[in-house]
Order: C-alpha cells, then sequence, then structure tokens
C-alpha cells in the first residue's frame, strides 16, 4: 500500500472513520458515515478514502 502524503503539510494522510449525527424535528437521528484519509499532522485536510474528494 502507497503512503499517502497531505497536499497542505506534507504530513502522512491516515485512514479514519467520520460520522455525522442529523436530528430531525420530530425527535429522529439519521447516521452518516464513511471512511476517509486524514492528516496526521492535524491540519484539518482530509479526503474521501474511496473517490480521492478533498476537502
Amino acid at each position: 500500500m502507497t503512503q499517502k502524503i497531505c497536499p497542505d503539510c506534507g504530513g502522512t494522510l491516515v485512514l479514519d472513520a467520520w460520522e455525522q449525527v442529523h436530528t430531525e424535528m420530530n425527535g429522529t437521528y439519521e447516521i452518516e458515515s464513511k471512511l476517509i484519509r486524514k492528516c496526521l499532522l492535524k491540519c484539518g485536510y482530509y479526503e474521501d478514502a474511496e473517490d480521492g474528494e478533498s476537502n
């Protein structure tokens, strides 16, 4: 497996889980989750692990 490098700061990108919880007005919850690559140096960069889309 090739090591991925952060385009912003040069740190190593590692796999991590990303979750977001949405609360609806009626009290129900929706949980969205996906696999991402995030910067190990915590510069704030992350991208989808499946398609490489950066954020």
